[in-house]
């Protein structure tokens, strides 16, 4: 290992890279250490640190700047390519945790309007009241689910309740879709396995 280090420029490397390198195989290396980070400080090398998330400040700035650049709030496209181009500019998945487009401008217009030096940001962004509730989306679908069935090397969709105009009754209480089903949140999803009940 200090060997690769030294050829690295004194940093140690990965696992996969040191395997890769060696030609030593994985399960040897388990054999001795439950950690890769513990085979790196027995080889006296300090083991690497895992990022920290940016803060809501930086990355509402940094919204900020890039909407400045554009003239317009970016798209999810300029996002990624101005992260692919730019050394230390933020990944696109790092601006969703303000939730969709309409909530991070809402956070953005906020940000923007207690500093004056992104008065020009504000403008392009919208004017949202500081005191008002980011806009919430809601749908008006009923709330159901959809889930995949494999049987051989064919799959079928199946829905269940609540009923909907466009799915013909199936023996059994399920439905076939016929038409493209809406999404249910995270929480209101489950997996059926080809063998469950």
């Amino acid at each position: 290992m200090r060997r690769c280090a030294a050829e690295n420029g004194g940093s140690p490397l990965g696992r996969n890279a040191f395997v890769r390198a060696t030609g030593i195989r994985p399960a040897s290396i388990d054999k001795h250490w439950l950690r890769w980070s513990q085979a790196v400080v027995e080889a006296g090398f300090t083991p690497g640190v895992m990022n920290t998330a940016y803060s809501d400040d930086y990355v509402l700035e940094t919204l900020a700047l890039l909407v400045r650049e554009f003239g317009h709030y970016p798209i999810a496209n300029e996002l990624w390519r101005k992260a692919s181009e730019t050394v230390g500019f933020p990944s696109r998945n790092t601006f969703d945790r303000f939730g969709g487009k309409a909530a991070s401008m809402h956070r953005l217009a906020g940000f923007c309007r207690a500093r004056p030096e992104f008065a020009d940001v504000l403008a392009l962004v919208g004017d949202a009241d500081d005191e008002s509730e980011p806009p919430v989306q809601t749908t008006t679908a009923d709330v159901g689910y959809v889930y995949l069935a494999k049987s051989g090397r064919h799959y079928k969709s199946r829905a269940h309740e609540p009923r909907a105009p466009d799915l013909h009754r199936r023996p059994g209480g399920h439905r076939e879709v016929l038409a493209p089903a809406v999404r249910p949140p995270a929480s209101q999803r489950r997996m059926v396995l080809p063998w469950s009940g």
